[in-house]
């Protein structure tokens, strides 16, 4: 379901409109994306200030990032190529950078119990890259303890 808004002039022009500036600043800001090639308005910034949109947009979006981090580690158990694992150490710092993100910038519109069950999801998405990164790096040592000099 797709929809499509649009700005119409005022048709009053008499009407005044008051809008205090701290109350807008103090909203969710975040930069859309265009990819829509409509033409019209481009928006480069937004803030919200419902509380309850904000909410439901930043639940969609961190869940959407959840599910990508997710699909990858299951990706890396069900696959045993070698070149995956030199890019466990930058998905495990993406990781941590998304928690940080989650308890710095997202904690004051989330609510305090979804923010708990989140960091439980994400420390057990650490937990499962380190672990698979221990493997990875153990099955390194073997190899190099093997190849050795022969005499």
């Amino acid at each position: 379901m797709n929809r499509k808004y649009s700005l119409i002039e005022n048709k009053y022009d008499n009407c005044k409109v008051n809008l205090d500036v701290k109350k807008l600043n103090q909203g969710f800001n975040f930069h859309p994306k265009n990819n829509i090639n409509h033409p019209g308005l481009e928006v480069s910034s937004m803030t919200i200030n419902s509380k309850n949109f904000v909410e439901h947009i930043l639940k969609k979006k961190v869940s959407r990032k959840l599910e990508n981090y997710i699909n990858y580690i299951m990706s890396l158990v069900n696959d045993s190529d070698d070149t995956s694992g030199s890019l466990l150490g930058f998905v495990l710092n993406d990781v941590e950078k998304f928690k940080a993100v989650v308890r710095g910038k997202y904690a004051e519109y989330l609510d305090e119990h979804y923010i708990e069950l989140l960091m439980k999801k994400i420390d057990l998405l650490e937990r499962e890259l380190k672990v698979k990164q221990f493997y990875y790096n153990e099955q390194i040592n073997v190899y190099e303890e093997k190849k050795g000099r022969s005499r």
